[in-house]
Parts: C-alpha cells; structure tokens; sequence
C-alpha cells in the first residue's frame, strides 16, 4: 500500500466544509493520520456527547409504520433494526438492506462473536450472520436468511430539511420502534419537534437510545445519510458504493499506486509511481485528469473514487503528458 492512497477527505459526499489541500508527508505520519481524516472527513455534523433527555420526547416515538410520519414510512419499511449483545448489554441501530436484498450494512462496529437479531416490521427477531466489518468507515456487513427489498436511496444538500428516524431496543415489542425528528445534517440544533440531537445523543432506552444507524430521510423518501458511531453522517450513496465494492471484493478497497499534488488548473499532478499496479503506465509530471470519466482535482478526490471501487478491477486513468491527452487501462491491486 502506498501511504498517499490511505484514506484521507472523501471530498464531494457530505458536507460544504472545505477539504484540506493534499500533502506529501512522511510515511509514517501519514499512515496514522490519513485513517483518521477518512472518517472526520465524511462528517456533516458532529453532534452534541451530552444532551439531557426531556419528556417531549417520548410524543415522538413510532411504535407501528403508520406512526411514522408518512416521507418516512417506506424507507423504514425498507431497513432493517439490529440487536446485538455484547459485554451483557443490548445494542441497537439500523442498518439499510444492500446488494440482491440478503446483505445489511450498519455503521453499528459488530464482531463476529456478537449474537446479533435482525428485525423488520413484516418479519420481527430473524438471526443475521457476520460478513465483515470496514475499518475505515467503521461499516458492518451482514447476511440476512432470506431476500428482502433492498433500501431505496438518495442524494442530497445538506442544509436541505430530513426527517430523521432512530431505531432503539425496547424489550417489550416485538417489532422495531422509532424516535424521530426533523432536522437538517449540516446542523442538528436547527429542529423541530424539540431537537434531534436529544433523540440521537441519548444513552439507554429509557432515554430513546439511538446513535449509529440513525436514518435521515429526504423529500423523495428516500434514505440520503446515516449516522456513525462517531456521530458524523455518511451520506447513503457513497455507503452503497462502498457496499458494493466491498461485497464485489472483501477488504480489498482499490489501489492505484501514486502519489500527487494538485495541479495549477484542475487535475493532479503525479509525484511518484512506486512498483505497483501503475508502475511503467504513468510517469511523475503525468496530470490526472479523470478516473473512469470522473474528473478529479486533488489526491483525496483520487482516494474516495478508489475506495468506493473493487479492487483487482481495472480503471481507466484520463491524463495529460507533455500537455497531450492520452488514456491507460490499470489493473488495481488493493488496499490494505
């Protein structure tokens, strides 16, 4: 693995903040660092660590589809709420239903030792097994024992409103319960229904528990975001992107095998092709211009592109060499 192509902003996906500039740094740092911006970098919002429950939260619980409101009735009828247990207590979050209907991918951080159940609203308490989990992203893959609808998703800006829905363990029902809200991502204080980030920051089920796998649902009614254990929101396209790299090739996010710098005028400069899977086919000075037709203009543009894609699939890299435009088919390896 080349230490330019760990994770670092996964720019264009979530937020309005501005990314970073790429820098070449050394190794070892980078390696250390780059994994943390993968995940800070896919935030909207961070939300609040401590808010105290109120009563009025408990007027905007859902115990049945038809009390959800109706924009979000189909995206919960289309989820999947997971129970695990783990060290003696109950942990529960969503999860949206990906691939052919029989995988879910949760940002709950599930091992391989936890006795997880999956529940719907049509098919309560079903067991779930343990595919893997994303380190990166901190995303859990899951096999469901049967098909179900795959989730509908969406775009989305973020200053644009959503309905937020978060399912939370109650021992006592049998099908999956929802707190809910409406908020926009860029910025949960902004609410109504007496604020969002009481029903997502609350610790036990007494308090609504809900964090990760926390829905946000747009007009279309369609599922756009999710929330992360670190509270941030990932938008639900690039999580269905890397869903289906992943499923494609378990734990072998795509490789390219550079390193660059932004280039005056858009596209990025190669600094250094180390033996790799782009060794002899790119050269430094090259100016990348496009990866299978999608323009990007800094490494981080490079690197989010990569780890939504399979590795060991090929890539079509567009660049410019001596200010000529010319094309290379690269075999990716992966990264590890």
């Amino acid at each position: 693995m080349h230490p330019s192509e760990l994770p670092g902003e996964f720019e264009k996906l979530l937020s309005s903040l501005p990314a970073p500039k790429s820098r070449r740094v050394n190794t070892a740092l980078l390696t250390g660092a780059a994994v943390l911006l993968l995940v800070g970098s896919l935030s909207l919002y961070s939300t609040e660590t401590s808010v105290d429950a109120t009563h009025s939260m408990v007027e905007h619980v859902a115990f049945s589809l038809q009390a959800i409101p109706h924009v979000g009735q189909d995206a919960a009828a289309r989820s999947i709420q997971l129970t695990t247990e783990r060290d003696g207590r109950l942990v529960s979050g969503g999860a949206l239903i990906v691939g052919n209907g029989d995988v879910v991918v949760t940002t709950l951080p599930i091992d391989r030792r936890d006795t997880v159940t999956g529940s719907t609203f049509q098919t309560p308490r079903m067991p779930v097994t343990w595919l893997g989990f994303d380190r990166h992203l901190g995303l859990t893959f899951l096999h469901l024992p049967h098909l179900l609808r795959t989730t509908t998703i969406a775009g989305h800006n973020a200053v644009e409103s959503v309905l937020v829905i978060s399912p939370y363990f109650a021992a006592s029902s049998k099908t999956p319960r929802f707190a809910y809200a409406t908020t926009v991502l860029s910025d949960p204080r902004r609410t109504t229904n007496d604020g969002i980030v009481s029903y997502l920051t609350a610790t036990s089920p007494a308090q609504l528990h809900g964090l990760p796998g926390s829905f946000a649902i747009g007009d279309s009614g369609d599922v756009v975001a999710m929330l992360g254990e670190n509270g941030q929101w990932i938008t639900a396209e690039y999580i269905s992107r890397v869903a289906a790299a992943w499923l494609a090739a378990p734990n072998c996010h795509a490789r390219l095998g550079i390193s660059g710098v932004p280039a005056e005028g858009g596209g990025v400069v190669v600094t250094a092709v180390p033996p790799g899977p782009s060794f002899n086919k790119l050269e430094p000075g090259d100016i990348i211009t496009a990866l299978n037709e999608k323009s990007v203009d800094t490494m981080d543009g490079i690197v989010t592109e990569l780890y939504a894609t399979a590795g060991h699939t090929s890539m079509v890299v567009q660049f410019l060499r001596d200010q000529q435009p010319s094309f290379v088919v690269v075999q990716l390896a992966c990264l590890s």
